[in-house]
């Protein structure tokens, strides 16, 4: 019988299955799959609990779920659906190194080490039907796994499933307010309200799928199984839904943890998972970066910023809470005071380049008061007066206002292909700034690399092809002193601004390239001088078009564009425009040797 949790297991542990068989040597695949296996059939076989029981999947209500589910995928950019964020360099080029290379993925100087599970079906698929199938995978896997949380949330809070949805994609705290409070505007820019506390990235609502669908899929998964082990007593279902976290994201493992250490106070952990365990923690252990870590006040300037952590807390969840206690009998004993205690202490310790623990750790947490809250509105636990009814409903419509908002935003850019496969680069190249690319690299010298992993063919990076009038992002952090892409008698066309602007690279290899540039500029008097790394490369007056050859380094590299005269100076040719732009490029593209 297909069950909801039997479903849902299955959906984490394909790509975990996927991992074992194809990145370990044969002698320690086998069994680690096998372990696995036996995990899995012990966590489904325990018998349920009479109060929860574990219905067959009806087709109506998995239909309703994926219709529920499908808007939000469509607008988020996965698989090219939506406009893409500026992470999805990273994604597509994990998606396309998973798709051509070898697995176990490795590069000239070091093996892929990155949590992949989300991508791997996908890039399953990809291998035998090409790029496009791929991406169109990934958006059907990723709307397969939406719709399961979305089932999953309706089970556990016992909200319909378009309310469910609501708290599931929607709701994002009072985003928009916490603008007003810190920086006194009460709309921020689409996509950029998660930030609105300026040191910490809260989770929830829409552009969660838009910029972390790796994190938030499993958060909301893995919390809803780890709940419904708990209601009906099943260790063994925690503990492998845990085990199972690891390899899809290693923070909201950490999210789960307490929670299920909290079941296993006094029962003896199943020993078939925790082992298993230690084969994914050995493979992103073996990771070649050090990522900052440490209390945040050594990040930050604490005595003059420890408001923005109190409207961070208030805001983004402790005011919906407030409504809606009690909460006793939703959660199990004492989850409600862990989850409030570690929804406050995450954000006190920065791991990451974005502080990406309190974003992703925090999913789990705020994923069971979310439950709860929902239970509440439902009419479970002790009943709610009508003005707290009404409050709490107004909260949420409240902290909807930024996931409509960037909806709105995604509809008037929408696009429906994936990113063109030329302009796609590998993991090491996809970033300018090395700092990034070295998350996902490992250490081949690392136990795992050493003795655990299958060998591979190495994967060589791509000749380079990136159009910098393309609307697509193919490249991260690549350029600065630039404006975005306009359209002019319909052409694309690109600002520059002054007094310099530049194209930044981090190439793992040697690289030969021609830059076709074209330009013009409303100043008469304008001087544009184009230097590589220092070295002066060309000088033009006011306009030009042209190609240069160069040679790229190893390593980090610029092109500077650099300009005597922008709006403002010396004066304003524009006034009503008070970016300091200087030349307008209708044409601005590097491709591999003399390729046009």
């Amino acid at each position: 019988m297909i069950t909801l949790t039997r479903a849902a297991l299955a959906y984490l542990a394909l790509p975990v299955f996927l991992f074992l068989l194809f990145w370990l040597r044969w002698y320690v695949a086998i069994p680690a799959a096998a372990l696995l296996a036996m995990s899995l059939k012990l966590s489904v076989h325990q018998r349920p609990s009479a109060a929860i029981p574990s219905p067959r999947l009806r087709a109506r209500h998995v239909i309703f779920a994926l219709l529920l589910a499908l808007l939000p995928v469509l607008l988020s950019g996965i698989g090219g659906f939506g406009p893409q964020s500026v992470d999805a360099p990273k994604h597509n080029a994990v998606l396309l190194d998973l798709t051509d290379g070898a697995w176990p993925v490795t590069y000239p100087d070091a093996p892929l080490s990155y949590y992949i599970a989300w991508y791997l079906p996908a890039a399953a698929l990809g291998k035998w039907l090409g790029w496009t199938a791929a991406n169109v995978a990934l958006m059907l896997w990723t709307l397969a796994g939406a719709a399961l949380a979305l089932l999953l949330f309706h089970r556990a809070s016992g909200a319909s499933l378009p309310v469910s949805a609501i708290f599931l994609f929607i709701w994002a705290g009072l985003r928009d307010f916490g603008g007003l409070l810190v920086h006194a505007w009460p709309f921020s820019q689409p996509n950029e309200a998660r930030g609105w506390s300026q040191f910490w990235m809260a989770p929830g609502g829409l552009v969660d799928l838009h910029w972390l669908p790796q994190h938030m899929l499993p958060g909301w998964i893995c919390a809803a199984l780890v709940l419904h082990a708990s209601r009906t007593s099943n260790l063994a279902l925690a503990a492998a839904t845990l085990a199972l976290s690891l390899l899809w994201s290693p923070f909201v493992s950490i999210g789960l943890a307490p929670f299920v250490a909290l079941q296993a106070w006094r029962q003896r952990l199943p020993w078939l998972a925790a082992a298993f365990a230690l084969i994914p923690a050995l493979y992103l252990a073996a990771r070649m970066d050090r990522v900052p870590t440490g209390l945040i006040y050594h990040f930050i300037d604490w005595p003059n910023h420890w408001p923005a952590y109190v409207h961070l807390l208030f805001l983004e969840w402790g005011l919906l809470l407030l409504l809606a206690l009690p909460l006793a009998g939703l959660l199990p004993r004492r989850w409600t005071l862990l989850s409030a205690a570690l929804l406050a202490l995450l954000p006190l310790y920065k791991a990451g380049l974005h502080n990406d623990l309190a974003t992703n750790a925090a999913r789990v947490p705020l994923a069971f008061l979310l439950i709860a809250v929902a239970a509440r509105l439902s009419g479970s636990g002790e009943p709610l007066s009508n003005s707290r009814r009404a409050a709490l409903a107004l909260l949420v419509v409240l902290g909807s206002t930024d996931s409509l908002r960037w909806a709105y935003t995604s509809l008037d850019q929408y696009q429906t292909a994936p990113p063109p496969l030329s302009q796609v680069r590998r993991v090491p190249q996809q970033s300018a700034l090395a700092q990034y690319n070295t998350q996902y690299l490992g250490d081949p010298n690392a136990f795992f690399f050493r003795f655990l992993a299958a060998p591979s063919v190495a994967l060589t990076p791509k000749p380079i092809d990136i159009d910098y009038l393309s609307r697509r992002l193919t490249l991260s952090n690549s350029a600065s002193g630039f404006g975005g892409v306009e359209s002019l008698a319909g052409a694309p066309v690109r600002w520059a601004f002054g007094p310099e602007a530049s194209l930044l690279f981090h190439e793992p290899a040697p690289s030969d390239v021609t830059v076709h540039l074209a330009f013009s500029s409303p100043i008469p008097s304008q001087t544009v001088t184009i230097l590589q790394d220092g070295r002066q490369l060309r000088s033009y007056f006011t306009s030009a078009s042209d190609t240069i050859d160069l040679s790229l380094p190893v390593g980090p590299s610029h092109i500077i564009f650099r300009t005597t005269s922008w709006n403002g100076n010396p004066a304003s040719f524009s006034p009503s425009d008070a970016r300091p732009i200087a030349i307008l490029f209708s044409r601005l593209h590097l491709a591999a040797g003399s390729k046009p």
